[in-house]
């Protein structure tokens, strides 16, 4: 059956057929219209459907020039990063432990050169290079050789972790075990 016809083929007056559409002609005002099959059923809900995907999709470019463009220019992560380490170390200044910590070779080695050929600072350590990096300075070493120092720059927090490995009945002092120590520690802290 034809879009505008009757049964018998008769031709409805007022209705045509177009690119497989009906359209109506009204008969007071001469208009023509076309009645529209809708996906879902509901033009709010299309609507909604479509806001929410362009919705979407401008987060996704927002969160994607954010990653990709800002927070490397800025260097916000290594910043972050930097002082996540120097509350950690109760260093607030940086000057003493943090600045040791990042001169040593294994954090230096994580560093990259920024545009203008100098290096940054890194913006991810790993827990293992970060516990590696600790044990290595001087002052975490002569911590562990006399815990009773005055003024030792090893904070209050890591002093336990060392104590508790050293008194550990299986291997007293293992190194293993206050690697694994700061190690959790750190990852406990969030860095």
């Amino acid at each position: 059956m034809r879009v505008g016809t009757l049964p018998g083929g008769q031709v409805i007056p007022g209705v045509y057929t177009w690119g497989g559409c009906q359209l109506e002609r009204m008969c007071s005002t001469r208009q023509i219209y076309s009645k529209q099959v809708l996906m879902f059923g509901s033009a709010v809900l299309e609507v909604a459907i479509g806001l929410v995907f362009v919705y979407w999709l401008l987060s996704l470019l927002c969160s994607a020039i954010n990653e990709q463009v800002i927070v490397p220019l800025l260097n916000l992560r290594a910043k972050f990063l930097e002082e996540g380490i120097k509350n950690m170390l109760d260093d607030p200044q940086g000057d003493k432990l943090v600045k040791q910590l990042y001169e040593t070779p294994l954090i230096r080695g994580l560093s990259r050169k920024t545009l203008f050929g100098q290096l940054s600072k890194p913006s991810y350590i790993p827990a293992d290079t970060f516990a590696l990096a600790l044990m290595s300075l001087d002052a975490f070493k002569a911590y562990k050789d006399d815990p009773s120092a005055k003024n030792s720059p090893i904070p209050q927090a890591l002093a336990p972790l060392i104590d508790k490995a050293k008194k550990d009945p299986a291997s007293p002092g293992d190194p293993a075990i206050v690697l694994a120590s700061i190690e959790k520690w750190y990852n406990y802290k969030g860095c």
